[in-house]
């Protein structure tokens, strides 16, 4: 078991480089695999509501709820006030029980695999992968700089946790 803390944990500079056919020996470009492989991670958090690595985020509650569609939710912290959780399918809903008027403290609520024995999807992990692929192949041309590829969002569609 290891502590997850970085993109690095869940997805090895080794393993995206085999990903792309690298042999190990070579470096030159290391630097910028993990950087992309990092900024993919982030993409693939941000379209699937999947929280790869840890990760504490707020949320404020409004009309006295918040919804949250990011998983998996490890502990919540609230610092005044108390809540009531409730699972709603693809998403946790909190009722803000608090007798506090304008309450604008936080909820805030730790998020992601703590540690590889998780299992992180591999499904995130695949689409990494290709994000990565795409970006570093076709960096040349510029035209899938930062965009998510046609095939890790059909990946993803089926788990994706919220749809705009």
């Amino acid at each position: 078991m290891s502590a997850i803390t970085n993109y690095s944990d869940v997805i090895p500079l080794e393993q995206v480089k085999l990903y792309l056919r690298f042999d190990e020996t070579e470096c030159d470009v290391d630097h910028e695999i993990g950087f992309m492989r990092d900024s993919a991670c982030q993409l693939v958090e941000a379209y699937s509501n999947y929280r790869i690595k840890p990760q504490a985020i707020d949320y404020y509650f409004q009309e006295g709820y918040v919804n949250v569609y990011d998983f998996p939710i490890v502990t919540v912290d609230n610092a005044v006030g108390t809540y009531k959780r409730t699972n709603k399918g693809l998403y946790s809903q909190f009722e803000d029980c608090s007798t506090l008027e304008n309450d604008n403290t936080p909820l805030t609520i730790n998020l992601g695999y703590t540690d590889t024995t998780q299992n992180v999807p591999p499904i995130l992990i695949q689409a990494v992968l290709e994000t990565v692929r795409v970006w570093f192949f076709s960096a040349e041309s510029d035209s899938m700089k930062g965009a998510l590829p046609e095939l890790a969002m059909s990946m993803l569609n089926p788990i994706k946790r919220f749809i705009f």
